[in-house]
């Protein structure tokens, strides 16, 4: 399909409409219900952040926008665009709910209680790294540290 034809099919306000509503369900289930077996399913999976990752691959090979650079003045070109700014919106969807998702499951592993890391999770949707900055902190303070290894065997002990 053409570059111009992205528009004929789907305007990019529409699409920023249906993904920014769209993932208040995964956040919701991050939050309230993050050991229930659909969220497991579903979100921590990777579900969501899977279909997010195909939009957003759709939306930079098919929507007309500006080519970008590593420039400041080519990245605000691309952002001025409406396809532009709905390809970056897409971009933090994304990897804010991979953030979120990753937290609910590090936070299990270390047996952290979900209502210090529900906060986190609603301040990750919000502030992006902000939020994942609290969560680190959280951590800090209840002596599981704030490094990020994954092994199970190099995670620290609770004190």
């Amino acid at each position: 399909m053409p570059a111009r034809e992205c528009d004929d099919v789907m305007q990019p306000e529409i699409l920023f409409l249906i993904l920014n509503y769209g993932v208040l369900l995964p956040w919701a289930l991050l939050v309230l219900a993050p050991r229930w077996s659909v969220t497991r399913a579903l979100v921590t999976g990777g579900g969501p952040i899977i279909a997010l990752a195909i939009v957003y691959g759709l939306v930079m090979l098919l929507a007309p926008m500006s080519p970008g650079g590593g420039d400041l003045p080519s990245v605000a070109r691309v952002l001025g665009s409406p396809w532009g700014a709905t390809a970056v919106w897409i971009h933090a969807l994304a990897f804010d709910l991979f953030v979120g998702a990753w937290v609910v499951r590090d936070a299990e592993r270390r047996a952290i209680r979900h209502r210090w890391v529900a906060p986190c999770l609603v301040l990750i949707l919000f502030a992006g790294p902000a939020g994942l900055m609290s969560y680190l902190v959280l951590r800090l303070v209840t002596g599981h540290g704030a490094g990020l290894p994954e092994h199970p065997a190099a995670l620290p002990s609770p004190r």
